[in-house]
């Protein structure tokens, strides 16, 4: 069940009139009063001999309090709130519905059992099966003042009580972990510009998606950029970025300006604070805890970061141009300068961001170890013989397939991490987040959109309580670090069956998850996690054998293959210690299978 307060007015009669209307797509079915502060019966308005309803008595009845204390006391009297079922909830009686509206107005305090004659005037209408609206004026009848504040939190604390007692399904708690649902007047804008989603769903996937990929505030922004998205930053004094907001080039309002979206008009974790909290930018290594996982062997870390140092140097000009690459692929570096010269920068280290030493120390490479070429003597040779045209990097498929198996190895050392030890939440929390951070990627490369579904899902499973930050972990800084080399080979991808072993490792988390958020006592991050190995493992099985649509045509090369191996599926094993029950197959024979509505299962606007 879900209890929305609604935006405070003044028009009484306004609202009235919409409640018994129509609606605005001829929704309204048979409006009635159900309950108030006095019987319905007595309440109800009186219809006319045309039809019509007579709405002068009531209108006076539950404006008297307010207007008795004077228009200038509260100028926006109107509470308005909508209870509504979930889709597979059962139908309930007025009756019902009348227990509800008077137990939730006894749990704010605005109508109290046994003061109807001294507290606020209120009425509940229902026009629809699935839903009722409750509506008061916010002013005694004795002229006593009224405590108006949490009254949305005050909801939420009986809801759990209300659904307990009419056997509905558990709603979202009101801890702000779920994202933020599109406005009435977004969702018409969508469908009168003939777009398939709105444009917050957009740009909450695109800010999602660089989020995921990037490991710097520079990363960050250069993907969100590079997926056509318009950004702006806010700056403190020193010229530091605070905050952010985005928006489409083709949603503008009626001047002709792009309609902005800050960060927090998403979900609660992706406000430019915690973003960096989540990018891990540790300044202590103590910090760090949690179980480590097998680090990347060096010769496949080395290959990596070998192809992007080189395809970084070859599109740039100068040693600012190349370092801001850099910085903008997601990379760490550092530059260092040698005693005693006065010639500048003499070398740099760089390194993959989440690629933690076991004391939690940022391990870094020089440029003189990647390949003699990548000195920094050597770039400024390079940059200083370069002709003015240059031709684009070539593909590196070794490397790619060097960071994909790293990738299907750190996430099977996690999962199977996670799935041995459930009874340790602290550091949990990060890894769970860290592997949203994965499935996030993983639906990007593959461009599927029953994965971003999948992707949504797991990120609602995965978030804590008011957006919290968890503390940094081993574990979570390895997802993270395998998630960023996702992105960056996932267009050279030669082995599209490695993509699905990585869908159902996470179909394996998700159940696992799901049976620790229900021993935690959050059944909707349990219900989504659910859904999340669910979907993936209907995927996976309707995959198999099948050729990913954005898979290259290349033959794979292997880098390092004595230390990762290519992966098939005719013989992988999962990692030791991963334990499945017997009949596991993912779904939960106790809980239908639920679809998003229309508008949040469609891909994204043009201009992605």
């Amino acid at each position: 069940m879900i209890i929305r307060e609604l935006e405070r007015g003044s028009d009484i009669a306004g609202l009235l009139y919409y409640l018994y209307g129509p609606g605005r797509a001829n929704e309204h079915t048979d409006p009635h009063l159900i309950a108030g502060f006095r019987h319905p019966t007595d309440l109800e308005p009186p219809l006319t001999a045309e039809g019509d309803r007579n709405f002068r008595y009531l209108i006076g009845l539950l404006a008297q309090p307010a207007d008795a204390l004077g228009a200038g006391t509260n100028p926006q009297p109107v509470f308005h709130v909508v209870i509504r079922l979930a889709p597979d909830d059962p139908s309930l009686t007025d009756d019902q519905w009348a227990d509800i509206a008077h137990r939730i107005m006894d749990s704010t305090g605005l109508a109290p059992y046994g003061q109807e004659e001294e507290a606020v005037r209120w009425i509940a209408v229902r026009h629809a099966d699935d839903h009722i609206h409750l509506m008061a004026t916010l002013a005694r009848q004795d002229g006593r003042g009224l405590d108006v504040n949490n009254l949305r939190y005050r909801m939420q604390a009986v809801r759990r009580d209300l659904e307990l007692r009419h056997r509905l399904h558990p709603g979202a708690p009101g801890d702000r972990s779920a994202a933020r649902s599109p406005t009435r007047a977004e969702v018409e804008k969508a469908a009168r510009m003939g777009w398939e989603e709105t444009a917050r769903q957009t740009l909450a996937r695109r800010v999602a998606v660089a989020a995921a990929a990037a490991g710097t505030l520079e990363a960050f922004f250069a993907r969100l950029r590079g997926a056509g998205t318009l950004v702006r930053t806010r700056n403190d004094d020193s010229g530091q970025p605070i905050g952010y907001a985005v928006a489409l080039p083709e949603n503008t309002d009626r001047t002709g300006d792009p309609v902005w979206y800050g960060g927090r008009c998403f979900a609660a974790g992706t406000t430019l604070p915690k973003l960096r909290r989540r990018w891990n930018a540790i300044d202590d290594p103590q910090r760090i805890v949690g179980p480590p996982l097998p680090e990347p062997r060096r010769s496949v870390v080395t290959a990596v970061l070998r192809a992007q140092v080189r395809a970084a140097a070859r599109l740039s000009s100068d040693e600012s141009d190349f370092t801001e690459r850099m910085r903008e692929a997601g990379l760490v570096i550092r530059t260092w300068t040698r005693l005693g010269t006065t010639d500048g920068t003499s070398g740099y280290v760089v390194g993959l961001p989440g690629h933690l030493e076991l004391q939690g120390r940022q391990v870094l490479i020089a440029g003189t170890q990647l390949a003699e070429d990548l000195s920094l003597p050597r770039l400024r040779a390079f940059w200083a013989d370069k002709p003015t045209t240059q031709a684009p990097p070539p593909a590196t498929p070794a490397s790619d397939q060097a960071a994909w198996t790293a990738v299907l190895t750190t996430a099977s050392d996690a999962v199977a991490l996670l799935t041995e030890h459930t009874g340790d939440d602290h550091w949990i929390a990060d890894a769970v987040h860290a592997a949203a951070d994965l499935l996030r990627t993983l639906a990007e490369v593959c461009h599927e959109p029953a994965l971003h579904e999948a992707a949504d899902d797991f990120e609602r499973a995965a978030t804590e309580p008011y957006g919290r930050v968890p503390p940094p972990t081993r574990v979570g800084s390895g997802l993270r670090a395998a998630a960023r080399m996702l992105a960056w080979a996932g267009p050279a991808i030669s082995a599209p069956e490695q993509l699905w072993l990585l869908a159902d490792e996470l179909a394996s988390l998700s159940r696992t998850i799901a049976e620790l958020r229900t021993r935690q006592r959050r059944p909707a991050q349990a219900s989504a996690a659910q859904q999340t190995s669910s979907r993936l493992r209907e995927l996976v099985a309707s995959a198999s054998g099948a050729t990913y649509r954005n898979a290259s045509a290349k033959p794979a090369t292997s880098v390092g293959a004595d230390d990762f191996p290519t992966l098939s599926p005719s013989h992988v094993s999962r990692p030791a210690g991963r334990r499945r029950a017997a009949g596991d197959t993912g779904h939960n024979a106790h809980e239908p299978h639920r679809t998003r509505p229309p508008h949040n299962r469609q891909p994204r606007p043009p201009g992605r």
